[in-house]
């Protein structure tokens, strides 16, 4: 899948950097989970310091230059076919891509009753002509596919079902999430948290991480709210803060709104879909790159700093 160069370089106009991705196979994996990502440049020294070491590029051939020499100990990698990827993005949703014409299955994928259920932007739901998953150098492993799934599945019968607002869990997700040592509360609020949390919370709110407290947050950003559950008879405090996403792995537990429900379908159906921590931190950011953001926060038990 991945190409490495002997000579050249990319241009300086990464679309994002990937803090933590202090691996060539992690920093791969970033860019794998993210669909505007064509190549990516990777220094194992981080010589341009640690939240610089991974960087991200939306163009893949097309910022490529062999009058672009690497430098230090920069190795740069480029998607296969990178110049049909970016002329894809031009092309319409119905029309077939030339991998799909080679499998012959195109027909049967275009005819699925679902007005968003689309080849590129839910790609880890492929299957073939036979019903199982494909095992083609595209296809996601199946512990990433179900992970997102299970997510999505959820989203759409909560959207069904009508319901106004979700908590999910993670099978690592637990009631207890608040007392964690990012949160610092006590778990037994976490009833009167989530019962609080929606009327408290912005009226324009999309999702209110519960385990995260502070990490993924914005900096220096005022709390929004302030909630004091009547299980701590009063002596208790959590804080809600805007939240921002990027650079956390995890989705463990979360609460979306009936606006989250609302919104999801349409943005999948044009900005697409992919591994579902780096997904919601991406649309939780603040950053150019967003395509749709939306409005994320966290909580915090007030006068909590994590270690």
């Amino acid at each position: 899948m991945w190409t490495s160069k002997g000579e050249g370089g990319l241009y300086d106009h990464y679309f994002d950097a990937a803090p933590g991705a202090n691996t060539l196979d992690t920093c791969k994996d970033h860019c794998c989970h993210d669909p505007e990502c064509k190549a990516i440049r990777f220094s194992p020294s981080a010589v341009d310091g640690p939240e610089l070491q991974c960087l991200l590029y939306q163009r893949g051939l097309v910022a490529w230059s062999l009058e672009r020499p690497l430098y230090e100990d920069y190795r740069v990698h480029l998607l296969d076919d990178a110049d049909s990827a970016v002329l894809a993005e031009g092309a319409s949703s119905s029309s077939s891509s030339p991998e799909e014409e080679d499998e012959g299955e195109d027909d049967d994928e275009e005819e699925v009753g679902m007005p968003w259920w689309d080849i590129r932007n839910l790609n880890m739901a492929r299957v073939t002509s036979t019903g199982r998953h494909p095992d083609d150098h595209d296809a996601w492993p199946a512990h990433h596919c179900g992970c997102s799934l299970s997510h999505l599945t959820m989203w759409m019968e909560a959207l069904r079902r009508g319901v106004q607002n979700l908590a999910v869990f993670e099978s690592d997700g637990f009631l207890s999430c608040v007392q964690n040592w990012r949160v610092g509360g006590n778990a037994s609020d976490f009833a009167d948290l989530v019962t609080a949390l929606p009327s408290r919370a912005p009226e324009d709110w999309h999702l209110i991480v519960l385990d995260k407290g502070e990490f993924g947050a914005e900096p220096g950003a005022p709390p929004v709210a302030a909630i004091r559950p009547a299980s701590g008879g009063g002596n208790r405090s959590y804080s809600l803060i805007p939240w921002k996403g990027r650079g956390v792995a995890g989705a463990a537990a979360y609460m979306v709104s009936r606006r989250f429900l609302e919104w999801f379908p349409r943005d999948i159906q044009k900005h697409g879909f992919n591994m579902v921590d780096a997904w919601i931190g991406s649309r939780c950011s603040r950053e150019p790159s967003n395509p749709s953001p939306i409005n994320c926060y966290s909580i915090l038990a007030q006068g909590h700093k994590a270690e």
